[in-house]
């Protein structure tokens, strides 16, 4: 946890390089603000943050807090973690479930992880492989193509996922929206 000591320590090295308090605020009510922010961090983790702040910016106005977060190691640590490419070890998975299936037993769409996002974007990535009975007889020569197109659907299922919440792609496919009556009121010409 980081001590006022330490708070007081980081606003001062802001204020000694140059950045000044935004008007109509004073360091103690800033104090305050970043304690209730700063509370999860160790001191020594604050002045990291506030070290490579001082190193990196050109202005002198006063950083948001979320720059001050950003720059603490280990949340720059969980960001480039939760960037890290996956699709090529989840393939060896699935190929690992395929041995240990076989063809007649193939996991549901929420079978293959117990997040069901991930699960989800493993299924796309299965169908786009050619679907489990494709994986369970596929020959090596096939198992290149079958990679590319997996990585291909798990990484845009990923990513939707991450954009928009819980994307479910069975859902853009299938909503039920009836359009029956929707075009007769315009004029269509050939």
């Amino acid at each position: 946890m980081a001590t006022q000591q330490a708070l007081i320590s980081a606003i001062q090295a802001l204020l000694d390089n140059g950045h000044k308090i935004p008007e109509g605020t004073t360091a103690q009510r800033i104090g305050k603000h970043w304690q209730s922010y700063l509370e999860p961090f160790s001191d020594e983790e604050l002045q990291v943050a506030i070290h490579k702040l001082i190193l990196t910016r050109t202005v002198a106005a006063w950083p948001p807090i979320a720059v001050i977060v950003q720059n603490i190691p280990r949340v720059e640590s969980k960001k480039h973690l939760d960037e890290l490419e996956d699709a090529d070890e989840v393939f060896g998975e699935v190929l690992g479930l395929v041995a240990s299936r076989g063809s007649y037993n193939p996991p549901t769409d929420l079978d293959y992880d117990r997040d069901p996002s991930r699960s989800r974007a493993i299924a796309s990535g299965v169908r786009a492989a050619g679907g489990w009975k494709s994986l369970c007889r596929g020959t090596d020569r096939e198992q290149a193509s079958q990679r590319a197109a997996f990585r291909a659907a798990y990484r845009s299922n990923r990513t939707k996922a991450k954009i928009n919440g819980s994307w479910d792609p069975s859902r853009a496919l299938s909503a039920g929206v009836d359009i029956s009556g929707m075009l007769e009121h315009m004029e269509i010409s050939n």
